[in-house]
Formats: structure tokens, sequence, C-alpha cells
């Protein structure tokens, strides 16, 4: 695809050209820096054999030129390098915000895929534009400088002689589409050993999970994984190896061979009063400084390789496109739904339904408990309500709204969802609660706390509600990040609250406590539950059982219990359990 073909140089012609196009101008003029040392060699060989008188007059105007050149390299110096540094951390910046934003706002079937899991796209962004600087840092300018040197010197041969400018213009076209091929195999395999390298995102996994390891007693399995990953990139790092050697020879050995060519075609020349002494002297610098130009670039040749290889992954993710706008963005929901004939497979299993003929209704202000065995469909459904994925088959509808009318966005300022395991940043408890909010003060975070069960500890807190959580909420217990949580949801007003499993895992009283806040939480608003525990369902408007992906049952929960179907057999189950 064309997202594939991306290069280090779309930099330059995206957006970022403005920034680049000094240090590109000063790294060019710079480039004339040898040719002049051609000039300061020609100076040199006259004063060398001119007459006693000349002698010193020459040798002033040697050394004054000599002088204005050495100005001029510092100057060029100083400004490319300014402008570099200046303008590549400002690009690398706008490449990695662009990225984040694009990938923030693809739905959760682009994170399915395991070459765009989280760890993937954590490794690609926190690696990928390290490798990509290399093409705007003091690297790609010296690329250009010794660019622009090997065509001014090549140019200035033609000028000085035609013959032998001619032949250094073949054997440089020759030496530069070798180094180009070579040059896109090996950006082929960098790439390649890019997406082959887990290693990165192994040791993260490793490192964040460094306790289960150890209790497990499981250190050397994970050792010899690491290890395993490694061995996995081996193979082509090999090749590249002997790509990189044989770029390496032909630059070098380029330098012998131009001054070959150069003698080889300059002296039958002189010899023949075509050419003078001085000229081909004058001709062979040229030619050789334009072979060194290019030998001189070939140490950056494996950091502007990696460059271009990580020019085609982070392009792909800065190419991905962004959720259609279009749709309903000013509609205010009451709470009401219907799901109708709603059939979803995941696009990662499509043969398996997890949801067939899927129906389920809520009036405005109803309490909805889905209930069933795991697997059974009921967290699918959750997530087709946020948007999350869009199902192949039926419809859902808000208020008689089809929910594919109504931009993802918006109809998640509409619903809250509450999880399993509460998710909190690093920050304040104030922080977590008022999250991306606008207009909303610290009364409005009481508020929610009170109506959540959650001001009465975090007001007993030393620094209440600017008490910092930790990393994920780790200074907190189970059940104080779950009313944060249920606080988060409140602030924002929703019209539907998501409860997905969101007592399971708590200890009996913090159960106790979070039920409450649910409770709490739900009035005035339409409330899905999926719970396994009989306290949290059986006051349910209606409650749903559901089975391979369809409702079986529904009903309230004395209806239920009457109708001695798979409700009553599941609550009879839960009882003996509890016994």
């Amino acid at each position: 695809s064309p997202t594939r073909q991306s290069s280090f140089l779309r930099i330059y012609t995206h957006g970022h050209l403005s920034k680049i196009l000094p240090a590109l101008i000063f790294s060019s003029l710079r480039g004339f820096e040898i040719p002049f040392y051609t000039l300061i060699m020609s100076l040199l060989y006259t004063a060398l054999n001119s007459t006693k008188d000349e002698f010193w007059p020459s040798l002033t105007v040697l050394c004054c030129v000599s002088f204005a050149v050495g100005v001029y390299a510092l100057i060029m110096v100083t400004i490319a390098y300014y402008f570099t540094g200046r303008a590549s951390e400002s690009v690398i910046a706008t490449i990695k915000e662009r990225i984040l934003s694009r990938v923030l706002h693809q739905n959760a079937e682009y994170f399915d895929h395991p070459e765009t899991s989280n760890a993937t796209i954590v490794n690609d962004i926190n690696q990928q534009p390290g490798a990509l600087l290399a093409s705007l840092d003091g690297r790609a300018f010296l690329f250009v400088w010794c660019s622009t040197t090997t065509i001014v010197c090549i140019v200035g041969s033609l000028v000085l002689c035609w013959q032998m400018g001619l032949i250094a213009i073949a054997a440089c076209s020759l030496l530069l589409l070798a180094i180009t091929l070579l040059f896109y195999l090996l950006t082929g395999l960098t790439e390649q050993s890019a997406r082959v390298d887990r290693s990165a995102e192994l040791a993260l996994e490793i490192f964040s999970q460094t306790r289960t390891i150890q209790i497990m007693a499981v250190e050397r399995y994970f050792e010899s994984k690491y290890t395993q990953s490694q061995e996995a990139v081996k193979g082509i790092q090999r090749k590249a190896v002997i790509i990189q050697s044989i770029i390496w020879a032909l630059s070098t050995g380029g330098i012998y061979l131009f001054g070959l060519i150069s003698f080889g075609f300059g002296a039958p020349l002189v010899y023949a009063g075509a050419l003078t002494g001085q000229q081909l002297f004058i001709v062979d610098i040229a030619i050789e400084m334009a072979a060194w130009a290019l030998a001189f670039i070939n140490p950056t040749f494996p950091d502007l390789v990696r460059a271009n290889a990580a020019a085609r992954i982070l392009y792909a993710y800065f190419d991905l496109p962004q959720p259609s706008d279009d749709g309903d963005s000013d509609c205010k929901l009451s709470g009401a739904f219907a799901v109708r004939n709603v059939t979803f497979s995941y696009p990662t299993r499509p043969e398996q339904k997890v949801a067939k003929s899927l129906a389920i209704s809520a009036q405005a202000g109803d309490s909805i408990a889905l209930v069933g065995p795991s697997g059974c469909g009921k967290s699918t459904l959750i997530s087709l309500f946020e948007r999350y994925y869009d199902q192949q088959e039926g419809n859902i509808k808000f208020d008689g709204i089809d929910h594919r009318q109504i931009t993802a966005r918006h109809l998640r300022t509409q619903i809250a969802l509450v999880g399993q395991e509460p998710v909190l940043f690093q920050g304040s408890i104030a922080e977590n609660i008022l999250l991306g909010t606008q207009n909303l003060t610290i009364d409005h975070v009481r508020e929610a706390c009170r109506m959540s069960n959650a001001a009465n500890f975090i007001e007993s807190l030393p620094e209440g509600y600017d008490t910092d959580v930790g990393s994920k909420g780790r200074s907190l217990s189970g059940g104080q990040k779950q009313r944060i949580a249920i606080a988060r949801a409140l602030v924002r007003n929703p019209k539907i609250l998501l409860l997905d499993e969101a007592t399971s895992a708590l200890d009996g009283e913090s159960e106790r406590i979070v039920q409450e806040a649910i409770a709490k939480a739900s009035v005035g608003r339409t409330s899905v539950s999926i719970a396994h525990r009989l306290a949290t369902i059986k006051d349910a408007t209606r409650i749903y059982f559901i089975e391979d992906g369809s409702v079986v049952e529904s009903g309230s929960h004395e209806e239920l219990i009457h109708h001695n179907g798979k409700y009553a057999c599941y609550v009879k189950a839960q009882s003996l359990e509890s016994s």
C-alpha cells in the first residue's frame, strides 16, 4: 500500500518543510566548502610553481582564500546545526502528537490484531521516533552536505575537463545505483526486524507483572522466552550486516576507483596536450573529493536506513483513517433504548457468533440486569452500547435513533461505564473525577463523591481531594477505587449507567458500600448491570437471562423465579454455593 512505501523524505513534503528548509539550505551551501578546497589546491600549485617575485603574493592570496573558506565553513556549519536542532525535536513532537491522536480515535477492533496491539503501539511510539530523528538531525544534514559536495565537484570537473567529467558522472552513477538498491534492501530488512522483534513488548509485560512472576517462581521461563524473542531477529540482522559491509566497501573503495579513473583517463590527455598538468591535478582532486564525500556519508547509512524503516512504521499510524464525524451530535437522550435482533462476532473470530438475534429494551429510568454464564455475550452488549464495535446485523436505538447515526463521541458523553477493575490515572482524586470535563468545579466533585459513598473516606485523608492516587490508583483499595470510578461517572450526569461486574472483585463489606453507591447512582437514570451475585440484580426492573448469545428468559426477579426456568436454577445454584 502507499503507506508502506512511505520514507523519511515524506517529512520534508508534508507540512514540515518550513521548519526544515533553513537547515537544508545552509547544509547545501556548506557543500561548496570542499570544492573551495580544490581552489586552494590550485592556488597552492600556482604558488609552488611561481617565480621568486611572485611567490609571496601568491602565498598571501592562498592564505586569505584559506581563511575565507574556513570562516565560510564555520558560519554554514553553525547556522545549519542550529536550525537542525531547532527543527528536529519540533517535527518529531508533532509527528508523535498526530500519531497519538490518530490511534486514540480508533475503535476496539483496531487493537484486537497482534500487529496493532497496545504493546506494539507503545513500543513503536517509544522507539521509532528516536530512529526517525536521524533523518532530521546532523546525520541527515551531513548527508545533504556530502551530496552537494559530490554534485559540485562533479560539475567542477566537467567545467575543467568535460571528458573526465563525463567519465566521473558515469562511475558515480553506477556507484550510487548500487548503493541505492542496497539501501532499499537494507530498509526492508530493518523494517522486518522491527516487526519481528517483540523483545521490548515482552520486557514491558514482564516488568509490569514482576510480582506475579516471582510468586509463581517462573523467572527462568520468562528469561528463556525473552531469549527466544531475540533469537527471532538474529537471522535478519546477519543479512543486514552483510549488506552494510558491501555498502561500506563500495563507498570507501570508490575513492581509489575514482582516483584510478582520474589518472587513467587524464594522463593520456596530458600526454596529447589536451590538458595541462595543473588541470589534471585540480580535476583529480575534484573527482577524488566527490568520491571522498560519498564515503563520508557511509557512517550515517545505518541510521538513515533505520530512519527510513521507522518512517514506514510511523506513517502507517499517521495515515490511519479517522472515524467519521457524520451523525447527530446534539440529541439529548432520555435513557430509553431498544436492541433488536443484534448479531455480532468479533473481527478476529468472525466464524464465532457472540450475539445471535439478541433483543432487549428499557424505558428511561429502568434498572436492567444481564445475567448468564461466562462468555454468553453480556459484556459484548456493553461494548456495542459504547460503540467500541458495530454489530453486523440488527440495530440498537436510543430514543428511537439508531446509535450509528449518533457520533460516537456524543453518544459516549451520554453513557458512563463502571467496570470490574476501575482505571485511575496518575494524579489527584479530584483530577481523576474531573478528567476531561469542562466547566465543573470541586463542588461538583464533592456532590458526585457524596452520591457514590466516597466523600467520607476521601475527606478523612490528610490531603482530601488532592490526594495522589498513585500509578493506576495503587495507593487506594479496590472498594475506594470503585467508588471514585462511580463518582467520575456521575459527575458527567450520564443518561445511561453501564455496570460491568462492578462489585465482583470486592470483599463483602466493600461490596455492600459500593452496592449502596450504585443504588444511589442509578436514581434518575437508566442502568444496565452485569452481575453474578443475587444481591446485585434482584431489585432490577427487568432481568434478561442470556445464554449462547441470545435472550432465553426475561422478567422481574419474582416472575422468573415463578417461571422456574434457567434463571431460577441459576439463583438456586448461587444459594447453594453461598451456603
